[in-house]
């Protein structure tokens, strides 16, 4: 059945609702009695056959408890609302010693009614009432009243009849009160299953704020077993209320975010910091038919990684905003610079040509295709770290790369007199070529960037490893070195070495990027001159 405890009041049903019956009950007779009028009217309000037997025996078995321990007590049947429904309700009075405990007879009431309350106090009697929702829409207070004087004028059936058809109603009730048992107690291995194979901290909390269940996930958060948390106030448990106050406006871990989903009846939430993690508390508010808070549900959720990307997201956003000045003052210079020749040299055409107009005119030219392809080479860096991606490829010989990527250089490698220190053996590795191409490149383009006037020296040799696929190298230069405290930075986006250089700042992520998709990676350090240690695994064809 949906039974469950209800905060009713007993004098409203009483002075509001359409009074059906009152009956006094001080002999067994007037139990029987008790049971025939609430089968009769469950008939006539429209119950199914189920039910009137289910209302009238929870009727009885409350009637008779009020007989056996108190010596007498009154009936009363009325309907009224409830909520959007019309209910029917059966109220027992007595005025006994009260109740230290429940009996059977109560216990069986509860699961055969929707509703049910009971009140005892010691030398006070006790207040039951029972509440079944009518199938019905809405009954017109005129057929109530039909209803009503209809029971006032049945006669009582013989005690005999009465006796065995209670009996046969009751055994039917039991075997639908042991099947719902059942079926109850299964739905619940069910609910439980389901409960704890929710990997987050889930626990559910009465109205109070009590823990009723808690998930293995919740158990293992706080490290106490379930049987000392059931019962204890949320409060109490929360480990997010121990330590520092919240800030101001941001509504407390536990406390304050019931207390805002029982105001609002909507979803509260809360992120908060435990030992070096971040969590998100959400509570909901569950009502019941009346709107009225009955439960809530808190959940806890490791929101650390959400919290580290957005983190790494706005450090990212940052140098971004860095970059786009950096890279615009980068390429608005040479374009300036292309703009300024092309205007001088449309005044040189203009004018005769002569031999210092000629050589002036050649200069110009000179000026503009430096800037534009200065411009270029910034937009093609962009380009790469943007496109830098696993890609196939297969046995690429690395001494062939870098004898590529200085060929590519040649002008600026003889001007430099770059002295080159390749081992003879460097080997394979199953990668792109235009990847090994790039990491390549963009080191030897940063050692002439940065090593500045006088003999420069690049060496690359291969460093042994006993992993099967893995390769290692080191690309070092004799100039000054990476700047004291940027080793790991030196490979962030947009970080130039010493803050003076021409470079765009993404030459080294770009060669950390190539490595990390081929499950590698690189680290920078000093050793009279600049190191980079760098590991490249083999590709998976």
């Amino acid at each position: 059945m949906g039974q469950r405890s209800l905060d009713v009041d007993i004098r409203a049903v009483e002075e509001e609702g359409s009074l059906l019956l009152e009956l006094e009950i001080r002999t067994d007779q007037d139990t029987m009695l008790a049971r025939q009028r609430l089968k009769q009217i469950a008939r006539l309000l429209g119950f199914r056959s189920q039910a009137q037997t289910q209302i009238a025996t929870a009727g009885s078995e409350i009637v008779r408890n009020a007989l056996n321990h108190a010596g007498a007590g009154r009936l009363g049947v009325y309907v009224g609302a409830h909520g959007r429904n019309q209910v029917l309700w059966i109220i027992v009075r007595d005025e006994g010693p009260g109740l230290s405990e429940e009996g059977s007879g109560i216990t069986s009431a509860r699961h055969l009614m929707d509703l049910f309350r009971i009140s005892s106090e010691p030398g006070r009697g006790t207040r039951v009432i029972l509440g079944k929702r009518l199938r019905r829409h809405r009954i017109p207070e005129q057929e109530l009243m039909a209803i009503a004087g209809k029971v006032a004028r049945s006669e009582p059936r013989s005690t005999l009849r009465e006796a065995q058809d209670q009996n046969r109603e009751l055994m039917v009730t039991l075997d639908a009160l042991r099947r719902a048992n059942e079926q109850e107690s299964l739905r619940a291995q069910e609910w439980q299953t389901t409960f704890d194979a929710i990997p987050d901290a889930l626990c559910l909390l009465d109205d109070a704020g009590a823990v009723l269940r808690a998930n293995h996930a919740f158990v293992a958060f706080l490290d106490r077993p379930e049987p000392e948390l059931v019962g204890q106030p949320w409060r109490r448990l929360s480990p997010f209320e121990r330590g520092a106050a919240p800030s101001r406006g941001v509504p407390g871990a536990a406390e304050d975010l019931l207390e805002r989903a029982r105001t609002t009846r909507c979803r509260t939430s809360a992120d908060r910091k435990l030992h070096n993690r971040w969590y998100r508390i959400q509570v909901d508010a569950l009502l019941d038919e009346a709107g009225d808070v009955r439960r809530f549900v808190v959940l806890i959720v490791d929101i650390t990684e959400e919290k580290r990307a957005i983190e790494r997201l706005g450090q990212i956003n940052e140098a971004l905003k860095t970059y786009a000045h950096s890279i615009s003052h980068d390429i608005k210079g040479p374009l300036a610079g292309a703009i300024t020749a092309n205007q001088v040299l449309q005044q040189l055409l203009d004018q005769p040509l002569t031999e210092k107009s000629s050589a002036n005119i050649r200069e110009l030219g000179i000026v503009i295709s430096t800037s534009i392809n200065k411009t270029l080479s910034l937009i093609n860096e962009v380009l790469a770290l943007a496109e830098t991606g696993a890609g196939p490829g297969g046995a690429t010989d690395v001494r062939r790369v870098i004898d590529r990527v200085i060929e590519d250089r040649k002008p600026a490698v003889e001007e430099r007199g770059v002295r080159l220190e390749l081992d003879s053996a460097l080997g394979q590795v199953m990668a792109a070529p235009a990847h090994l191409y790039q990491v390549f490149a963009n080191l030897v383009d940063n050692a002439l960037r940065h090593t500045g006037r006088g003999e420069l020296t690049i060496s690359v040799e291969r460093l042994e490893t006993l992993e099967e696929g893995l390769h290692r190298f080191l690309f070092r230069d004799n100039g000054p070195g990476v700047p004291e405290g940027l080793e790991a930075r030196v490979f962030d986006s947009f970080v130039r070495g010493d803050g003076t250089s021409e470079g765009s700042g993404i030459g080294l992520a770009t060669v950390k990027r190539i490595v990390s998709t081929y499950s590698g990676g690189i680290r920078a350090y000093n050793d009279a001159g600049a190191c980079f240690e760098l590991e490249i695994r083999d590709a998976v064809a």
